[in-house]
């Protein structure tokens, strides 16, 4: 480190002093010397410099690039060791102008001390200064000055003795408090005093507001704790500006202050430098003292106490305290609201409604927020999965004049991209280039997420096209994986392979989630064969399976009821590294149950309850659909749902009781049905609604209870649109059942066909066939393939001697003319009961 060269006066003056230089040869004082760049001060102890003891000349001695001269002494006294430091550094040391530092000569020990920096107004408290910082008695030292001191005057005692030592600082506000009733007001409130009564605590708030501007930094770290305080002098100047443009007359000046507390003034001043210094306990001490002596806190108090909730994380209190001071007519002022939702964002549990409300007071007050703030605000809204109130941000931020960052369009695209709303991301990437931000590859990686989440997969791919043709690079890993991904979602198992295939000839290796996508597209066309093998060939690689990879071969082995298969996958999830999520635990505990594995199912299902684990809409599906075939409560599944507190088993095993002796169900028992439909109603995932509600739909036409699967199936209708009302296309009165279980699929067909002796509303009479689609299609995500389904229906209505007959122009249905239908039902009715199924 290169060191700046150290008047030798100086070092000598500060090694005369030392404790060292007193009492032993071995000298141990600290010697600081200044560096550049504004560092911290660096030390060198005496003791490493390896001079000579006891002796009576001085010696030059280098360290590093540090020179010195030394003068050492064993029996000198410290009057003749200051002499002749100052003679020795006159002979040995010709500094020059720019790097000489300041010397200063010192009459007796007390001098030692360094004298504090202080404005011009203060220069008469130097010497009171010296006392206190030498270790006087506080009240010794005060009591003389006592009837002479202004407000002001203590102020500032308390902010410099505050930065050097809080303990002096605490003992001077303790000695004020005593004498306060006997002080002279006069001179308390003198003329001396105008400029600092007529700012009041305003100069301490806005040197706290001015720290609290600074510590909002792009990384979110809170880096006020580190700031250097201003410098006396620049306060000194900041104040004088200040009274400059205040312009207040003297009688302005004198109606303030008798408007000032001048203790609540002290407490303030106090607090902010106690804050500066971390010593929040005494922070908090300070405040009771406040609240025991009955001061009336003004807004300068109130918002030195939120810096202080602030940057200690005190954040409920913090929050406590804005509404107190709204409630009182207080405004916080902005930089510390700004601060304050700088270190709130970072909190896991922030609230969303707390930086809400504080946007819109700062727009109540006219008041133009900094970007952080609305930054801080679109960020929880992103974490939130808030793409309504990330766009309302996203304008403000907009309307306040400010210039969006990459990373506030990033937030907005992956909120838009989840939900397939290409044409907001479109309209973000052209924002962006009209605000000089140029467009990069994770640019276009939001882009074709939004493609592939919309399904639209020739867009998808001409946004991938364009990192060659835009950016000029080959695309990333991420939109590779996106493309596999989408493709699948789609049924495109061909394409994701080939987009799968051409990984390693854009220089890449295949990962986890290559692996994870493309074995997921195979498994939704029921490909089983080539998913387990690219399972195989993963192992083989070296690459550890993640959770989705397991949970979804598990998926995949239960639909093709290879259930010996699947629990190898699910023992190897075990082995791995992994804590398993609801997810992994209820396609596990389907896969036992539809494998009739009752066991196993028992097992994992006592391990799911004491895990604390929530049951998802797949061992809801699986858990309904199989006490739909238990004839007895002696398997070791029924015994276990009948020993659990799970509400899904409890409702399960109420029903079963209640439907195993076939009489009419209670009313409590259909309530905790239905009670379980209600909770499932609220969750945002159609495709979960539709397991649950199938499922019970399943139950009910198994046990007979038709009118209660009709009821739960038109219950259905108003919240899934995969329960499709019959509908006039053309010619052609249509019924699409897929989405629908077999026993659901029965009930619309029924419903179906029963409609035809009274034609409902929506069909004319221009209807001439009748289409009903079952779907021919695998899907890993339906309560039942769409093939089961078709056999099901075709087998009943087959052996019914139905009209119905698959077309040869399609295969996902079955079709038959009005006129036939119409004949063959009034046949059934005169022949067969009303119960026509």
């Amino acid at each position: 480190m290169l060191c700046e060269p150290l008047a030798m006066a100086s070092v000598i003056q500060s090694l005369a002093i030392s404790e060292a230089a007193r009492s032993s040869s071995s000298y141990g004082a600290r010697i600081p010397y200044s560096s550049p760049l504004n560092q911290r001060p660096s030390y060198l102890k005496v003791r490493d410099l390896q001079f000579p003891p006891h002796s009576d000349s001085l010696i030059s001695c280098s360290n590093g690039q540090l020179s010195l001269t030394i003068l050492t002494a064993a029996e000198q006294t410290q009057e003749d060791l200051i002499s002749s430091a100052q003679e020795g550094a006159q002979e040995t040391l010709e500094p020059t102008a720019q790097e000489t530092l300041e010397t200063m000569a010192l009459s007796s020990p007390s001098d030692a001390i360094k004298s504090p920096s202080l404005p011009v107004r203060y220069s008469h408290l130097k010497e009171l200064f010296l006392q206190l910082y030498a270790g006087d008695d506080v009240p010794s030292a005060m009591e003389p000055w006592l009837q002479n001191l202004t407000l002001s005057d203590w102020n500032q005692l308390l902010l410099e003795c505050g930065r050097k030592d809080g303990n002096i600082a605490k003992q001077i506000l303790a000695f004020f408090r005593q004498k306060e009733a006997v002080l002279d007001q006069g001179v308390l409130f003198s003329s001396r005093n105008k400029e600092h009564v007529s700012a009041g605590s305003t100069e301490a708030l806005n040197e706290l507001c001015k720290e609290s501007d600074a510590n909002i930094s792009e990384s979110g770290e809170d880096v006020a704790e580190t700031t250097q305080a201003a410098s006396p002098q620049e306060e000194e100047d900041e104040s004088t500006e200040r009274d400059s443009e205040t312009g207040s007359s003297q009688d302005e000046v004198e109606q303030s202050s008798k408007n000032i507390s001048p203790s609540l003034k002290l407490y303030t001043t106090l607090a902010r430098v106690l804050t500066k210094k971390r010593n929040y306990d005494d922070v908090d001490t300070l405040e009771m003292e406040v609240k025991e002596a009955g001061l009336e806190p003004d807004v300068h108090y109130y918002n030195v106490l939120l810096d202080s909730y602030t940057k200690r994380r005190s954040l409920v209190k913090a929050i406590e305290l804005i509404h107190h001071m709204k409630s009182v007519g207080f405004e916080p002022h902005t930089s510390i609201l700004e601060q304050f939702c700088h270190v709130y964002s970072d909190e896991g549990n922030a609230s969303i409604e707390v930086l809400k409300e504080i946007v819109e007071d700062l727009r109540s007050r006219n008041s133009s927020a900094v970007p952080s703030l609305y930054q801080n605000l679109l960020k929880l809204h992103w974490v939130a999965n808030d793409v309504a109130g990330a766009e309302e941000t996203f304008e403000a931020l907009l309307v306040a004049g400010h210039t969006p960052e990459m990373k506030d369009f990033f937030k907005l695209m992956q909120l838009n991209g989840r939900r397939g709303q290409h044409e907001r991301v479109v309209d973000l990437v052209e924002l962006m280039h009209k605000s000089g931000l140029k467009p990069n590859a994770s640019v276009y990686d939001y882009l074709i997420h939004a493609y592939c989440k919309a399904g639209l997969m020739e867009k998808a791919k001409e946004a991938f096209l364009n990192f060659d043709s835009v950016l000029g690079t080959k695309p990333t890993t991420i939109s590779i994986n996106m493309m596999i991904d989408g493709y699948g979602k789609q049924g495109l198992h061909e394409e994701a392979l080939k987009m799968f295939e051409a990984i390693r000839e854009y220089g890449y290796r295949p990962t986890k989630i290559s692996y994870s996508c493309i074995i997921s597209a195979m498994a939704r066309v029921g490909k089983f064969q080539s998913a387990a093998q690219l399972y195989e060939k993963m192992l083989r690689t070296g690459i550890q399976p993640n959770l989705h990879t397991f949970s979804t071969l598990i998926r995949l082995y239960k639909k093709c009821d290879q259930t010996r298969e699947g629990h190898k996958i699910y023992q190897a999830m075990r082995k791995a590294p992994y804590n398993l999520t609801s997810t992994e635990y209820s396609v596990s505990l389907a896969l036992y149950v539809d494998g009739t594995w009752y066991h196993h199912a028992a097992a994992l299902l006592k391990e799911i309850e004491q895990e604390g684990v929530a049951l998802d809409a797949v061992a809801h599906n699986s858990l309904i659909r199989s006490f739909s075939y238990l004839q007895s409560k002696t398997t070791p599944l029924a015994r276990a749902v009948e020993e659990s507190e799970i509400k899904i088993c409890k409702v399960l095993t109420s029903l079963f009781h209640a439907t195993l002796q076939k009489q009419k169900l209670e009313l409590s028992v259909l309530e905790a049905v239905f009670s379980v439909l209600e909770d499932w109603k609220e969750v945002p995932s159609l495709e979960a609604r539709g397991l649950v509600y199938n499922a019970f739909i399943d139950y009910f036409w198994k046990k007979g209870y038709k009118d209660l699967a009709k009821e739960i199936l038109d219950l259905g209708r108003q919240l899934y649109a995969g329960y499709s009302k019959p509908r006039l296309v053309e010619t052609d009165w249509i019924l699409d059942v897929r989405g629908l279980g077999i026993g659901g699929a029965k009930v619309a067909l029924m419903e179906w066909l029963s409609d035809e002796q009274e034609p409902p509303e929506g069909r004319s009479d221009d209807a001439t066939k009748m289409v009903l689609i079952t779907g021919d299609e695998f899907s890993l995500t339906l309560p039942e393939d769409n093939t089961k389904v078709k056999f099901a229906i075709g087998s009943l209505l087959t052996e019914l001697g139905s009209p119905f007959v698959t077309p040869q122009y399609r295969s996902d249905g079955l079709e038959a003319s009005v006129a036939e239908v119409l004949n063959w039902v009034s046949v059934m009715r005169s022949s067969r009961p009303p119960s026509l199924f």
